[in-house]
């Protein structure tokens, strides 16, 4: 049989859309089953690399009876345990595909005609789910359903009659539940809808889901009502290939669904993996201005791709927003990734697992028998997506909103992470210009990430300002959270919650970063400079208003506090009975004095975290510890002020053995605006740093230099040996 190849694309106008929408051609006709996610030549191919190699042979014979043992098991529907069913349903018949074993086939037909059955019977949920609470867990649902579905096909076990029951009465009834998801345009639901729905159609060959699935559906007068995956790729992946709800969890998620959708397109002849769709004004994301590039042509291979650049040195990831700390891992993604793009990176990381991949039996679906090593450093310069960065071993996320810097790509190196992106959805988190500081392998100044949604305290904590490294104004968090009761808040139209990047200077031995936002809060300016000079970082918060407020900086350390220079005096209770600020306990506080406060933790071994917080003005230090993970809690320093402008400025350093003093000054008779410090280096000189708020000349060490951020070494004789400038 003849099917269609590489679909062509189009334009077509929707009314409710400013901006074109491209159309991706539907096969007319569809090969044999099995087509889904492998076809009897891959299969038969696996089959043959399996008996040639041992581990391979005995990985796929204890499959095999593995499923055999659960072949012999009773499945009956249980909305409590449908998706598990699935799942094992899925597992029965690619074990099936491998042996032939006819008794797997029959148990599968069961739960599948089992279900063709009771499935017209089960209610939809509010949250569109039917054999499943909602379309989030129904689309995976039907995903393994046709799977399991498209590799018995031709087993025997069906008869014409049974699969028209199990088409008509599963298969369609649950597309039509998945294209009415409640979310209709570009967050995750909908990627896991279109998923669902293309995969059906693509088993059982129906076009019409297929088209929804990949082109959205228009009603009669060729309004967009529901997004497709050509709408999904335009606007939800960012100019730099991050999901535009800013979380990698749900970048990764959403990716998910997507792949699958592509893995099942490109068996009836749709590449949907090179499918290149033109961008819109959407995916700026935080680069409003696009002043680092305009949109262009965008391809899913832009969310593989931006991970990688996202990672510390050991491959985890700060968590920002709903998500917890990130992990870059081999994965059955990947595999796929692989096989559509052949990229070297993927490679590198798919050979991480030692000392065989895959990780899940299942995953034997994807696998790439003849991988070579390939290559992946982060101390190579590369751009990703249209407008990604990264240089020197640092990277700029410009729509997405992230800046991390990182001494270098080694593992002990220090990095640490700027946020400023906007908000994303209901997944985002009130953190402008949050920092996540990493050093030897360990994120030791974290983000609190998701706590569950169910969990209280994600409404109370993790939702909070006060959670994040940041600065909360007046104990309430910024916008849109404020003193909303909802986790699910989001910006109000017209209103977005974004910062915007000043500048990104990547340099050699000077990296550094300055963004501010000036929509957290009615009339506060927020301005945060970040600097990563050797494994030494300094930070420069700035905040202005024309009004009094109190300022809370505060910095959340997962260590154990050893040493603070300034007396404290300890208090009963929390910090405060608002939210946030009520989960804060053990709290001790003191009164800055003219000298400079050190505060020392214990990381792991040996290794400490102190910070050298310069003198404030009526300036007040207060420790306590916070919440970390169920019962842990970890310490946090804030340091408050109540004032109209503030320069909160710290040093942070990270070493081992004992603790080293570190004799640093802030510069006086510096012009208006201008920050000064003076840090005494290792080596027996001076460094210089001078923060300006706007590009200006001054005189440092001697002579004038013209910047927005200097730096500048010397020697042990005042001499200048290194300077380097951001403008």
């Amino acid at each position: 049989m003849i099917y269609m190849g590489m679909a062509v694309l189009f334009l077509l106008y929707g009314v409710t859309a400013s901006y074109a929408v491209e159309r991706i051609a539907v096969p007319d006709t569809f090969p044999p089953h099995p087509r889904l996610f492998m076809n009897r030549e891959e299969i038969d191919r696996l089959r043959t690399w399996a008996m040639r190699e041992e581990w391979a042979k005995r990985r796929v014979e204890g499959f095999i009876r593995y499923n055999l043992q659960d072949a012999a098991k009773e499945y009956k529907p249980d909305r409590r345990r449908n998706a598990s069913i699935a799942n094992k349903a899925r597992y029965m018949a690619f074990a099936y595909a491998l042996s032939g074993d006819e008794r797997l086939a029959r148990k599968v037909a069961e739960i599948l005609l089992a279900y063709a059955e009771v499935y017209p019977t089960y209610p939809v949920t509010r949250a569109k789910g039917k054999a499943t609470g909602s379309t989030l867990s129904e689309s995976p649902w039907a995903i393994n359903l046709a799977t399991a579905y498209d590799f018995i096909y031709d087993s025997g076990a069906l008869s014409d009659e049974d699969k028209a029951e199990i088409e008509e009465n599963l298969f369609r009834q649950c597309a039509e539940v998945l294209r009415n998801c409640n979310h209709r345009t570009k967050g995750n639901w909908r990627s896991w809808a279109i998923a669902g729905l293309g995969v059906v159609g693509f088993c059982i060959g129906e076009r019409e889901y297929i088209d929804e699935a990949l082109n959205g559906y228009r009603d009669k007068s060729g309004r967009l009502i529901r997004y497709g995956f050509a709408q999904q790729v335009a606007e939800s992946i960012l100019a730099d290939g991050i999901f535009w709800e800013r979380s990698l969890g749900y970048h990764f998620y959403a990716l998910n669904a997507l792949a699958m959708l592509a893995e099942a397109a490109r068996h009836s002849g749709v590449d949907l993996w090179h499918a290149e769709i033109e961008g819109n004004e959407e995916d700026a994301g935080a680069d409003m201005e696009r002043r680092w590039g305009e949109t262009g042509r965008k391809s899913i291979k832009m969310m593989f791709d931006a991970p990688f650049y996202y990672i510390f040195p050991d491959l985890s990831g700060a968590a920002i927003a709903d998500s917890n700390t990130f992990h870059l891992r081999p994965s059955s993604l990947y595999e796929m990734a692989y096989r559509a793009y052949g990229d070297e990176k993927y490679a590198w990381l798919l050979n991480r697992v030692k000392p065989h991949r895959p990780r899940y039996d299942i995953d034997m679906m994807w696998f790439n028998y003849d991988l070579p090593p390939g290559r992946f450093s982060l101390s190579d310069e590369a751009h990703f997506g249209l407008n990604g960065i990264h240089k020197n071993a640092c990277t700029l996320f410009p729509s997405a909103g992230y800046v991390i810097l990182r001494q270098n790509a080694s593992k002990d190196a220090t990095c640490l992470l700027m946020t400023y992106g906007r908000y994303g959805s209901g997944h985002g988190h009130p953190d402008k210009l949050h920092i996540s500081l990493y050093s030897h392998g360990k994120i030791i100044a974290p983000d609190p990430g998701k706590l569950g949604y169910s969990n209280p305290e994600h409404l109370t904590w993790a939702n909070q300002t006060i959670a994040h490294n940041t600065v909360t104004v007046d104990e309430v968090s910024q916008y849109p959270q404020g003193t909303s009761d909802s986790i699910w808040a989001g910006e109000r139209r017209g209103k977005p919650s974004v910062g915007r990047l000043i500048f990104f200077h990547p340099g050699r031995r000077l990296k550094a970063a300055r963004a501010s936002c000036d929509n957290a809060y009615e009339g506060v300016i927020l301005d945060r400079t970040v600097v990563l000079v050797d494994s030494r970082v300094f930070d420069i918060y700035r905040v202005r208003s024309e009004d009094e407020h109190q300022y809370d900086w505060a910095f959340h350390v997962d260590g154990k506090l050893s040493d603070v220079s300034l007396k404290l005096e300890k208090f009963p209770g929390v910090l405060s009975p608002k939210r946030g600020y009520s989960h804060i306990t053990d709290v001790q506080r003191g009164r800055m004095t003219g000298r400079n406060c050190n505060i020392t933790f214990s990381i792991s071994g040996e290794r400490y975290l102190r910070l050298t917080i310069l003198p404030l003005p009526d300036g007040e230090i207060i420790l306590g510890s916070g919440l970390k993970r169920g019962e842990e809690r970890m310490p946090v320093i804030i340091v408050r002020t109540r004032a109209e402008n503030v320069d909160i400025i710290t040093l942070i350093t990270v070493g081992s053995g004992s603790v080293s003093e570190l004799n640093v000054e802030r510069l006086e008779e510096m012009p208006e605006g201008v920050i000064g410090l003076r840090v005494e280096n290792p080596d027996g000189g001076w460094d210089y740093l001078v923060s300006a708020e706007t590009p200006r000349r001054i005189r440092i060490a001697g002579r004038e230099i013209y910047g927005q951020l200097i730096f500048v070494r010397t020697d042990e004789k005042g001499g200048i040996r290194e300077v380097e400038t951001a403008e």
